[in-house]
């Protein structure tokens, strides 16, 4: 006969107690010692040996072996112990109840976030709004933030009241509504580099009065003068035509070489 996996094999061939032989397997499902009982009482006992033990008398003694023997003979099926078998079905209750608890929580989650979106949706109809937009709407509506460079406008009643310019301009917009009347905003992007001359170039010539522009035309907070402006242009000339020059030239060298 075979030796079942879960029974050691130095216990396979030896003497032990029911109680014993219940702590290796089971036979149908139950602890090997209610079989041992069960063939005892309908009289077709499982073979046995007594040993005599100190201050218990003589005690009956079955060997492994004999007592799987008999069940497979009754086409019993035998296991590994009862309280292993116990163990692995509470393991398996346990699994099962902490996969139904996760499943109510997510149906009560369902169910929140459903009569959320109902009543949210009833609000938005009070205030007037046809629909609350789906997440789904606004991400796919999103576009990238982009920190804008550039000369800002102010406007008041159809007159333009300020100018200014920032490399952040939607937030130095934000920062007037404090100090500063407009009801609507106008802004022309610009390299950095540039802000200075054209927001002073806007200055100059729109004159506002939150910029210090008065009737007698003075400009009290441009960056840049005219003159100086002027002279920035008168630069930029130079450097532009020295440029053209040199492309010139480096076109006309190539083009004797291409000759040659």
């Amino acid at each position: 006969m075979s030796r079942p996996e879960y029974i050691p094999r130095e216990d396979f061939r030896e003497w032990a107690s029911a109680g014993q032989n219940s702590k290796l397997y089971s036979i149908g499902g139950k602890p090997a010692s209610s079989f041992i009982a069960m063939c005892s009482h309908n009289k077709n006992p499982v073979r046995s040996m007594q040993r005599e033990k100190k201050g218990y008398g003589y005690v009956k003694l079955y060997r492994p072996l004999d007592v799987i023997a008999k069940a497979k003979a009754m086409c019993l099926e035998v296991g590994p112990p009862y309280e292993a078998v116990v163990r692995m079905d509470i393991e398996s209750l346990e699994a099962q109840r902490d996969a139904l608890q996760q499943k109510v929580v997510a149906l009560e989650k369902t169910l929140m976030e459903s009569w959320a979106t109902e009543e949210l949706q009833r609000l938005a109809e009070l205030c007037g709004l046809k629909e609350l937009f789906s997440e789904r709407d606004i991400v796919l509506a999103a576009k990238p933030f982009v920190r804008q460079c550039g000369i800002y406008f102010l406007v008041n009643n159809s007159k333009v009241v300020y100018v200014g310019q920032s490399v952040h301009a939607s937030a130095r917009i934000i920062s007037h509504v404090q100090n500063k009347k407009f009801d609507k905003v106008t802004f022309i992007p610009c390299k950095q580099a540039h802000l200075d001359v054209l927001e002073s170039l806007y200055i100059h010539h729109f004159r506002p009065p939150l910029n210090g522009g008065g009737v007698d035309g003075r400009i009290m907070s441009a960056p840049l003068s005219i003159a100086t402006i002027t002279e920035i242009v008168g630069m930029a000339r130079i450097e532009m035509r020295a440029n053209e020059e040199e492309a010139y030239q480096q076109r006309l060298a190539q083009r004797r070489m291409n000759n040659a």
